[in-house]
């Protein structure tokens, strides 16, 4: 009888192990921040490269600026949670001659 305790026991510490493992990452994914992440385009649906893009928080007072990809696409990533607000800004660019 002793050796179906310790049988026991080896196969509820498996899967002790095998659950840790499995939940681990889960875990692991908490976090306290987050990203904001977008795609600028003008009024015709072009996208806008080179946009300064201003994400910023009233309630800390942080601000970040990035610039958009050659997509128009940004992201301003790791923000602690809130509220922001996000302007963009592009200097029109100077006609061809």
């Amino acid at each position: 009888m002793k050796s179906r305790t310790i049988a026991f026991s080896g196969a509820i510490a498996v899967l002790f192990a095998f659950l840790a493992c499995v939940c681990a990452p889960a875990a692991m994914a908490q976090t306290f921040r987050g990203s904001i992440l977008g795609t600028i385009t003008d009024s015709t649906g072009a996208a806008v490269a080179g946009a300064q893009v201003k994400v910023f928080s009233p309630s800390t007072g942080l601000s970040r600026t990035i610039a958009a990809n050659d997509r128009g696409e940004y992201v301003a990533s790791e923000l602690p949670l809130g509220t922001y607000s996000v302007t963009v800004e592009k200097e029109a660019s100077a006609p061809l001659r």
